[in-house]
């Protein structure tokens, strides 16, 4: 038991500090999100919301884009698997598939079975399809039959898992860099034009957030079914950890020119990530809102994981200002919050409805900016609270669990 609490706040050697900081940075964004995407199932009606949407400080509008935390763990789980695969498969050619997909399971089911004990007791709203999330297939239900309805990433990354030995030996099995380097650029437009292709297919899609989440066309629900949470419309990021492995392992770029300007064009691509909603929150008929409309749905996760791709790959290289990077996202003060990232990941919805209970009370309709930030902030220390315990009590046993048949072979 000491051990397990000395694991989570004492930092492994072999660890890359710098990921801790961004697995760290990325559950916030997703608590952050979530904390004002679903703002509209309490206000009373789309009137409400939108008054308080209006009222909104801009500094604080890139929270309707925290979601795109889920696309930066996406980025680590490609970076991270592509790096395991790579040994595994290309430098030692004795691959155990089932070993491999062992270590996976051990890793995710155990912390997440209890969530869905949980909600299988309590009863919660479609607990009678829990067998859905055990088989990493939840994702693909209707929305309505979903149980944790933001367990679909958890699917999405297993499937990813299952998918992913294929990939690296289409990718890496060359001799040749320029082979490998355009190998992964052809599955990044391939993945591009699968997103493409689904929007494309679906044009109603074409329209603010706001209205993707009051209508009464179920759109949002239709936007969730076919393009949000789906392996093929979200394995941009994944490839896009691949090539970053790819990268920092060729050490291609490392005497590029320009590097500054290119992180700064890239810290400007993501500043249009994160504020672009706030001019096409509300629909109307302008050109430009059906074109911020398209860039946010279409294109804004692409934009997104080009930039903090390349932004990682200059901060794990120490390029440029990625060396002010490097420093800051290895400091100490991140790890604790990577070490209990999953278990904040699926406890921050109940943390949240706390947090909102404790703070507001049954008074939305009077919340004010200072009581969000609030909510936040308290989310985010009980979901912490439940991590440390569950990571002790559950998460490493089973670690421990895994490095010991690793040893055992």
């Amino acid at each position: 038991m000491r051990n397990n609490v000395v694991a989570l706040f004492q930092r492994p050697e072999k660890n890359e500090p710098v990921l801790d900081g961004i697995r760290a940075i990325a559950i916030l964004m997703v608590v952050c999100f979530h904390s004002v995407f679903f703002l509209n199932e309490l206000f009373a009606d789309r009137e409400s919301w939108q008054s308080f949407i209006n009222a909104f400080p801009g500094g604080f509008y890139w929270m309707f884009s925290g979601d795109k935390g889920v696309d930066l763990f996406f980025i680590l789980s490609g970076y991270l698997i592509a790096g395991i695969l790579y040994k595994k498969i290309i430098e030692q050619p004795n691959f155990n598939f089932w070993q491999y997909f062992r270590d996976r399971l051990l890793r995710i089911v155990p912390l997440y079975a209890f969530v869905l004990g949980i909600a299988v007791l309590a009863q919660v709203n479609n607990y009678e399809y829990f067998w859905a999330n055990l088989l990493f297939i939840n994702n693909i239900l209707p929305f309505e039959h979903i149980l944790v309805p933001w367990s679909w990433s958890i699917s999405v990354e297993m499937q990813f898992y299952l998918l992913a030995p294929l990939l690296i030996l289409l990718v890496f099995h060359s001799a040749k860099k320029s082979h490998i380097f355009y190998k992964l650029l052809g599955l990044l437009v391939i993945a591009a034009g699968i997103r493409a292709l689904v929007f494309y297919l679906n044009p109603e899609l074409n329209i603010s957030l706001m209205d993707l989440a009051h209508n009464s066309n179920n759109l949002g629900i239709q936007y969730w079914d076919t393009l949000y949470v789906n392996l093929h419309t979200r394995i941009f990021p994944f490839i896009c950890g691949m090539a970053l492995f790819y990268l920092v392992k060729s050490r291609i770029g490392l005497k590029l020119r320009f590097i500054n300007s290119l992180l700064i064009l890239s810290f400007i691509s993501l500043l249009l990530v994160f504020y672009l909603p706030q001019h096409t929150l509300f629909s109307n008929s302008s050109a430009f809102n059906s074109s911020g409309n398209t860039f946010n749905i279409l294109f804004s996760r692409i934009v997104f994981s080009l930039s903090i791709t390349f932004i990682l790959f200059c901060t794990l290289n120490q390029l440029g200002f990625g060396k002010s990077l490097n420093k800051i996202l290895s400091a100490y003060f991140w790890f604790p919050v990577s070490q209990t990232s999953y278990s904040i990941y699926l406890f921050h919805l109940f943390a949240l409805a706390a947090a909102y209970f404790i703070v507001v009370g049954e008074a939305f309709n009077r919340l004010q900016m200072h009581q969000l930030i609030l909510v936040n902030l308290l989310a985010v220390i009980i979901s912490f609270i439940i991590g440390v315990i569950t990571f002790v009590l559950i998460e490493k046993p089973c670690l421990n669990l895994k490095y010991r048949k690793r040893q055992n072979g």
